[in-house]
Formats: structure tokens, C-alpha cells, sequence
């Protein structure tokens, strides 16, 4: 594309040149016939379109078309999260967010889970938290106060 630009760029001085003083004279060995009058006008005003065609292909050539932006990051299925319970405690893994409901597990303290969706449930005061979020896992529901995950917000959308 520069190349085409300084071309045309070149050509395009050229032919002012030829419109503004007539031709008659020599440009690196060549000689520029004289135009009449008539051919001077037509001359300079194709020579000036030149010119702004160079221009116009020199300035679309330095600026390339922006990149396509990045596809968005797939959305999470789950998040990881760690269990925290004083030595010799197991989490308890519930059918559903409630103190009341079936215990269908336990998970000791630092076992990995993968939360699916977070829910409301029965308050749970544990390890010196409170909170009515709980988190489900491929297991059944945790309180959230016993699954470290960095922040005590939901992780994950709710269930």
C-alpha cells in the first residue's frame, strides 16, 4: 500500500508540475513535452486528485482495522471451594439448605468441592461466622460458612 501511495503521490506532483508551469522541461533524464493551454487546467486538477488519493492510501494503510475483540470466557459450571472445620469435625452435607433436613454425607476438613449454584437456607454459625447461604455440590448442600472459597458472597448463580 505505500508503495501504491508514493506513486500516486509522485504522479500526481507531476502532472501539477506539468499544470502549473506547461511542461517543456526534464525530470531524471526524461523530458516533459510542452502542453498547451487547454491540456495545463485538466492537468493540474487530475495531478491534485492524485495527490489526495496517495494521501487517502497512505493514511488507510497506517491505520490497520482494529482487531476483532476476544470472545467471551465461557461461563463458569462450577467453583472450587475447600472445606474448613476444627480438627477432628466433618462437614455435614445436606439434602436441602436446612439444619432439619437428611444428612446424606460428610466431608472432613480440607476435602475439595465443586459448588454448582449457592442457595437460602437456615442460618449456620460456624468457625466464627454466621451466614444463610449455602452452597450445593455434587453431594447435596453445605453451609456456606464451612466451604472456604475467598469471599463470603455467592460464587455461583442461584440454584
Amino acid at each position: 500500500m505505500t508503495t501504491l501511495a508514493v506513486l500516486l503521490g509522485g504522479f500526481g506532483g507531476l502532472l501539477i508540475l506539468v499544470g502549473l508551469v506547461g511542461g517543456g522541461f526534464t525530470v531524471s533524464g526524461s523530458v516533459i513535452p510542452p502542453v498547451g493551454k487547454v491540456l495545463r487546467v485538466p492537468c493540474f486538477v487530475v495531478g491534485v486528485l492524485l495527490v489526495f488519493a496517495a494521501i487517502a492510501v497512505g493514511v488507510a494503510s497506517s491505520n490497520p482495522a482494529p482487531a476483532p475483540a476476544p470472545a467471551p470466557a465461557p461461563a463458569r459450571t462450577t467453583f472450587p471451594g475447600t472445606i474448613v472445620q476444627p480438627t477432628g469435625f466433618d462437614a455435614n452435607i445436606y439434602l436441602t439448605p436446612s439444619l432439619s433436613a437428611q444428612i446424606v454425607g460428610q466431608l472432613g476438613n480440607g476435602a475439595s468441592v465443586q459448588i454448582q449454584c449457592t442457595a437460602q437456607g437456615d442460618t449456620v454459625v460456624s468457625n466464627g461466622q454466621s451466614s444463610s447461604l449455602w452452597d450445593k455440590t455434587g453431594y447435596g448442600y453445605i453451609p456456606d460458612v464451612n466451604v472456604y472459597t475467598g469471599t463470603n458472597q455467592a460464587t455461583m448463580p442461584p440454584c
